[in-house]
C-alpha cells in the first residue's frame, strides 16, 4: 500500500531511510541500549521502524522515527530471545 498511497496522495517522506537509521543509532547511544549491526529501516505510512540486529530473532531494539519531523516516537526492546 505504501507505493499506492504515495501515488494517490502525493505523499513523500521528508526523511531518508539513511537519516532515520542515524537518528535511531544516536537514540540508542543516548539511552544506553545495544545498537548492533545490521540496522534496517522499514517505511510505514507515517514513520520508519528501525530494527537493530535486523537479521536476528530476539535481542532487537525497535525505534520508531517520524518521517516528517525526525522525532523519535517510541523505543521498544530489547525483544526477548
Amino acid at each position: 500500500m505504501g507505493q499506492v498511497a504515495e501515488t494517490l496522495m502525493f505523499w513523500r517522506p521528508r526523511l531518508t531511510r539513511e537519516r532515520a537509521i542515524e537518528i535511531a543509532r544516536s537514540e540508542c547511544e543516548v539511552r544506553g541500549l545495544p545498537c548492533r549491526e545490521p540496522l534496517k529501516a522499514y517505511r510505514h505510512l507515517t514513520h520508519y521502524s528501525v530494527w537493530t540486529m535486523a537479521d536476528s530473532v530476539g535481542g532487537n531494539v525497535i525505534i520508531d522515527v517520524d518521517h516528517r519531523t525526525g522525532e523519535v516516537r517510541s523505543v521498544r526492546g530489547p525483544t526477548p530471545r
